[in-house]
């Protein structure tokens, strides 16, 4: 009897100090950092005499992990040709790695399409969305830009 007090007293006392042990240095230095996930889809745009840059971002959706770029943005690119006409320049699309399916996508629209504004970005953005996560109620903001909002 006196042995198993002994020994569980040993365990107890191990365990404990085992728990409370600090983290070493080394150990946070060398870990990674999550990116926080993308709350919520938005848009945001600037205006310069000659094109329209945005950026947009999508919460949950806008590409297909499994593929790497290959799936980043393409329905979202197919639609903005749809609604906002052809002239899409400088297309970009990250996939946020850390947090699966979000999203950012970076794009100009040349001046002579403007005259479809950010409504075409909104609607191009509502119909990419997946059913289940449809991206309604978002209003891109004006950033400002050279040419003003």
């Amino acid at each position: 009897m006196a042995f198993a007090k002994m020994t569980l007293a040993l365990c107890l006392s191990l365990l404990s100090s085992t728990l409370a042990a600090p983290t070493s240095s080394s150990l946070n230095a060398t870990s990674a950092v999550l990116v926080p996930r993308i709350a919520r889809n938005a848009c945001w745009y600037s205006n310069d005499v000659a094109r329209t840059y945005y950026h947009v971002d999508m919460a949950g959706w806008g590409n297909n992990d499994d593929t790497s770029r290959s799936g980043c943005g393409t329905g979202y690119l197919d639609n903005l040709h749809g609604q906002c006409g052809s002239d899409i320049q400088n297309w970009g699309c990250t996939e946020v790695r850390e947090n699966p399916h979000d999203t950012h996508v970076d794009f100009e629209i040349a001046a002579f399409e403007r005259a479809a504004g950010p409504k075409c970005v909104q609607d191009a953005l509502w119909l990419a969305s997946p059913p289940d996560n449809r991206a309604g109620g978002v209003t891109c903001q004006c950033t400002g830009g050279t040419a003003g909002c």
